[in-house]
């Protein structure tokens, strides 16, 4: 499998760098060598997460039945931090 990453020189030095395919998958080095070597981990430790998260039954239902209300208008954006906790009381 392949992925398609983005590198670019940091401000403060070293070099940061992003998979395009998997925005989550995020590293940094001091050498554009460092920094792709490191991407391969990130790539590594998302891709293990979003298995896990698939595996899960609870989650996924969950998941599926927040889909479910968005998609019936049973759910609405919130705006602030203090309407979630309203919302969760």
């Amino acid at each position: 499998m392949q992925f398609t990453v983005k590198l670019e020189e940091a401000d403060e030095g070293g070099y940061t760098v992003q998979c395009l395919e998997l925005p989550a998958a995020i590293s940094e080095g001091d050498t554009k060598e460092e920094a792709l070597e490191n991407i391969k981990e990130a790539i590594q430790l998302v891709l293990i997460e979003t298995i896990e998260i698939l595996n899960d039954e609870k989650l996924m239902k969950g998941i599926r039945n927040s889909r479910n209300d968005l998609e019936a208008g049973r759910l609405h954006e919130l705006k602030n931090i203090d309407e979630l906790d309203e919302a969760w009381a």
